[in-house]
């Protein structure tokens, strides 16, 4: 069984942030999934109880049109038309949650506390209380986010947003992963299809030597083959890293291929088959995997270092010598840039 240290375990947290990210992107989901820390609001289902708007066409388009720019996260948009809906209807807390949704994804956190406490002035609702705890998370108030978590737990106890934004908290501000992964269980336990929280608990699991379980959970996830879909990558991508540090080369790279299968143009995606293809011997395989994640994103370190290996048993030393030279190239850069 395999350790991995705590700051191994932050570097795959990251990795799995930006593949969530990367995820939210490109599957442009619904407007409840579009906020992985929080849980839908009561007040995304329904227009706004104020007698005075409910007829106004204006505010009936307006409405509408949030709607629309929550399902494609057009986050500046929204923030838009969230305020515009706030002047026609100043007693909207529909209004008022969507505009705090579009600060919030922008980074907003400031703003978009007053806009959810806005809402909630209004309407008492689980959903604006969780959002307001992601708004403190993001701060980095402690007291504030567990209050806010309490009252949402109160308000809706089954709901597993709440239990797995808790687990995150813990997660990614305390390193203490028996207490996170409580909460990531109690998030699965209501809702087994929460791939965050698969994910997260995955790498709680790891830090705490349980790679055979971790390992277990992803693939229950995953399923066969013919079930696999695009939520399928994020679950397949930590699998393959788990596998290869298992041994289980053989594992990896069929995970890895149908990844790359579901998701060809990500570039972690292909990364991932180039590794896995490595460890096997497969060498073309790999080389036209890393060439593609290389292409994919020229600012990607791993793919040069991978190739320069590859040339190197291949007795290339000046194709070696070259993509050495730009793997550390990029790794100084990005090291630059982090700073």
């Amino acid at each position: 069984m395999m350790w991995i240290s705590p700051a191994r375990c932050s570097r795959l947290s990251a990795v799995l942030l930006v593949l969530v990210s990367l995820f939210l992107l490109r599957y442009r989901a619904s407007a409840q999934s579009l906020a992985p820390f929080s849980i839908p609001s009561q007040a995304a289902a329904r227009a706004s109880d104020h007698d005075s708007c409910r007829s106004n066409p204006s505010v009936l388009a307006i409405e509408g049109q949030i709607r629309r720019l929550v399902n494609l996260a057009q986050w500046s948009d929204l923030e838009k038309a969230g305020a515009e809906l706030t002047s026609f209807c100043p007693d909207s807390d529909f209004g008022y949650h969507w505009l705090g949704v579009g600060y919030l994804r922008q980074g907003r956190s400031f703003a978009a506390i007053r806009a959810f406490e806005e809402s909630l002035q209004r309407r008492d609702d689980a959903g604006a209380h969780l959002l307001l705890a992601e708004a403190y998370f993001k701060l980095g108030q402690d007291q504030f986010f567990w209050e806010e978590i309490e009252i949402a737990k109160k308000m809706a106890p089954e709901e597993s947003g709440i239990y797995y934004l808790a687990g995150l908290y813990v997660f990614q501000t305390e390193d203490a992963y028996d207490k996170a992964a409580v909460w990531f269980r109690q998030a699965l336990e209501r809702n087994s299809g929460h791939v965050l929280a698969r994910c997260y608990l995955a790498l709680c699991l790891r830090a705490l030597q349980q790679d055979l379980e971790a390992a277990s959970l992803l693939l229950e996830a995953v399923g066969p083959e013919s079930r696999a879909g695009a939520e399928s990558v994020i679950l397949l991508q930590l699998l393959v890293s788990l596998e290869l540090d298992l041994g289980r080369t053989s594992e990896a790279f069929a995970h890895a291929t149908l990844a790359a299968r579901l998701a060809p143009g990500s570039a972690k995606v292909q990364l991932g088959l180039g590794r896995a293809a490595w460890h096997i011997q497969d060498q073309g395989i790999a080389l036209h995997a890393l060439k593609t994640a290389a292409k994919l994103d020229p600012r990607l370190p791993d793919p040069h270092y991978l190739l320069g290996r590859i040339y190197a048993a291949q007795g290339d030393g000046r194709g070696a010598a070259e993509e050495l030279a730009r793997f550390k190239e990029l790794k100084e850069r990005a090291r630059g840039t982090d700073q």
